[in-house]
């Protein structure tokens, strides 16, 4: 029958039929993929860089694209920075003049390993810069919600021709929200617009302790990695290009 798939675990004996759509995988499949342990499987769930969907039994089914865009950084190579790191490193990158450094030391010590890291590798250790959340939302509502968010990826690009310049690439009509906004300001947002939670709805919040929307688009420098964690190819390569730029300025 078209669209099912049998699910055979060995250890228990037991055939799990169930219907998933190319868009979904088990943890197991998942595991295998990233070739990683089926605990870190769960903490990259848990941090929300892997989406779960939904369960059948005790399975959970993981959003596809969000293990591929994964797979695409190399989760498995290098440990990630915390959150508060990455979002010094960015302001580094953007050449800020407050970075959320203090000690001298540290600051000198997070730009000698950007300067010694590709973009590659620095995608790879910015992937817990945000808790990525999802919703439905009406294609008349996207403008508001986006002006209470800091504006990410084509997001970003879309509202501002300059920073769309900046990557070569060009604008669209925006069809989607994606931004960075603190838990608070994203809860507030969902109340008031009545958002339904939606793994592959058109609003994208990127939940953040470390930088508030106190600017209504993201840095070049966060930009830049939002487009390298794309799946899209030209997307990807312009992130990459601009990182390797501003990793060359340090």
């Amino acid at each position: 029958m078209p669209g099912r798939r049998l699910i055979y675990s060995v250890a228990h004996a037991t055939i799990y039929d169930m219907t998933l759509s190319a868009q979904t995988m088990t943890s197991a499949e998942a595991s295998r993929l990233l070739g990683v342990s089926s605990r870190q499987i769960q903490r990259l769930a848990d941090s929300g860089r892997i989406t779960i969907v939904g369960h059948v039994g005790r399975i959970a089914l993981l959003d596809t694209n969000s293990v591929l865009q994964l797979r695409q950084v190399g989760v498995a190579r290098g440990r990630a920075w915390n959150e508060a790191t990455v979002w010094s490193a960015i302001a580094l990158l953007d050449g800020a003049v407050e970075v959320g450094i203090d000690d001298a030391a540290t600051r000198w010590h997070l730009r000698n390993r950007l300067q010694n890291m590709s973009a590659e590798q620095l995608v790879r250790v910015a992937g817990h810069r945000a808790t990525i959340v999802r919703y439905r939302a009406s294609a008349s509502q996207l403008r508001a919600i986006g002006a209470g968010v800091m504006l990410a990826g084509t997001s970003a690009l879309d509202d501002d021709g300059e920073l769309a310049q900046t990557f070569g690439l060009a604008q669209s009509t925006p069809d989607a929200v994606d931004g960075y906004v603190s838990a608070e300001d994203a809860a507030a947002l969902e109340d008031r617009f009545f958002l339904i939670r939606d793994h592959a709805g058109n609003v994208k919040f990127r939940l953040t302790k470390s930088r508030r929307a106190d600017a209504h688009i993201a840095s070049v420098a966060a930009v830049a990695i939002d487009l390298a964690e794309s799946l899209d190819t030209r997307q990807r390569s312009a992130g990459l290009r601009v990182l390797r730029r501003l990793l060359g300025r340090l």
